[in-house]
């Protein structure tokens, strides 16, 4: 190598000259290593090394599977009361991260595959949550094909136990179900709920503390993100409450990231401006952040309402089960003059449902055969103001004889679909 001055690499003008090829993070790491090598050293599992400042560009972005959620290598807990909905919230998660969509404001920019393993559930149960989840988003069957998963395991589900004295240890088991889920390349693993997958004492600190290492070493031995739902201590839980978790509070801390999940309060109810009665607040859950680590806290929290989902699994003598599912709440602006006769309700109550299910990428259709028929959606929705399904059917069609909405034709996963659209300028 010669510069223009004639000047070698290694000529005594050679370090005003020569400037050292740019490298990455990791080359850098490595020259330094076999620099310290070649002084006599040995390369130790434990070092001090001076640290060489890098460009912004060289260092590697963190890892998000879901923004402010879910990291990988990393345990994320969502700590909540019974039947307040952290099965039905990891569960809707997990069908957004397989589909690929994002969820609320949790952005998901690929399609991930998730695995869940849902203790306190049967199968068949497991399998009507599903469906009603994905009938509200509108997922198909394409949308999560091989990269939605259901851990089986049979016998008592124990992945980490403690001994005589005290400590934690992973069991076979779990080392059998890492092989499982690294076989299948899967991004994500969900536990619901960690009581029932762990023998020790909650109250521990210490051996709370050491199960977080167990499924934080799961998460990073398959190069995924871990999810664990936790039950909340007895008695009133406030959003946010770090110290919320039944047992040791070394379960919050020892996550990367936690969140509560409660109902609304009335409190919460007046400042949103809602009809404080039981029953509405009953529709509605807030995860709140407890602990996060890497990004700013979410100090609202995030709202999510409930749907009672009725799946087509009906004959001619009984109705088919009704199934609740949680969806991000995105609130919608009061309108003046709402009461004006039935039939203009019903079409102002269909635009902004039909609105409000195009803001969360849920597709609606105006054929009657299909599932996902709009009257039908709309007349289960809480947000439906009594109107009934037949009361819609005849909104839509004066909607789309006012060209109002319109059926718009779109491309998934290689076949075309029709759903409905609002036409721009309708108020």
């Amino acid at each position: 190598m010669t510069r223009a001055n004639g000047h070698g690499p290694h000529g005594s003008d050679s370090n005003r000259y020569y400037t050292p090829p740019k490298l990455t993070l990791d080359e850098e790491d490595e020259a330094e290593q076999r620099a310290y090598e070649n002084r006599g050293g040995k390369p130790d599992r434990a070092s001090v090394k001076s640290y060489i400042l890098r460009e912004d560009k060289v260092i590697p972005r963190r890892d998000w599977i879901a923004s402010g959620l879910l990291l990988r290598g990393c345990v994320t807990a969502v700590v909540a009361a019974g039947a307040a909905g952290k099965s039905s919230f990891m569960l809707a998660l997990s069908l957004h991260l397989a589909a690929g969509k994002s969820f609320g404001r949790f952005k998901i920019k690929k399609r991930y595959r998730v695995a869940i393993l849902s203790v306190e559930e049967d199968e068949d149960e497991l399998k009507r949550r599903i469906n009603a989840a994905a009938r509200l988003y509108g997922f198909t069957r394409a949308d999560l094909d091989r990269h939605f998963f259901i851990v089986r395991i049979k016998g008592t589900p124990t992945l980490a136990k403690s001994d005589k004295d005290g400590n934690v240890k992973p069991t076979a088991l779990i080392r059998e179900l890492e092989q499982c889920l690294f076989r299948e390349t899967i991004d994500v693993v969900m536990i619901d709920p960690l009581v029932e997958v762990w023998e020790g004492v909650e109250n521990d600190n210490l051996q709370m503390k050491a199960v977080l290492v167990v499924f934080r070493d799961l998460a990073r031995r398959i190069g995924g993100a871990c999810l664990i739902a936790h039950h909340a201590r007895k008695g009133l839980v406030t959003p946010g409450d770090a110290d919320a978790a039944r047992g040791g509070g070394a379960l919050v801390n020892g996550a990367r990231f936690s969140f509560t999940l409660t109902p609304m309060t009335e409190d919460e109810a007046k400042e949103l401006k809602l009809p404080d009665t039981e029953t509405m607040r009953r529709n509605y859950a807030r995860l709140t952040s407890a602990k996060v680590n890497y990004v700013p806290k979410a100090e609202k929290g995030d709202w999510f309402e409930w749907h009672n989902m009725q799946l087509d699994n009906g004959d001619d003598d009984e109705a088919g089960d009704f199934v609740g599912v949680l969806a991000p709440w995105i609130r919608e602006q009061p309108r003046a003059g709402a009461d004006i006769g039935k039939a203009d309700k019903a079409k102002r109550v269909f635009l902004d449902l039909l609105r409000l299910h195009l803001q969360r990428d849920i597709n609606v259709s105006a054929n009657p055969q299909a599932k996902n028929f709009a009257p039908l959606i709309f007349a289960a929705h809480p947000k439906s103001e009594n109107c009934g399904k037949r009361a819609f059917a005849e909104a839509m069609e004066i909607l789309l004889d006012d060209e109002a909405i319109t059926p718009a034709t779109y491309t998934a996963h290689g076949k075309k679909y029709t759903r409905l659209e609002v036409v721009k300028n309708t108020k």
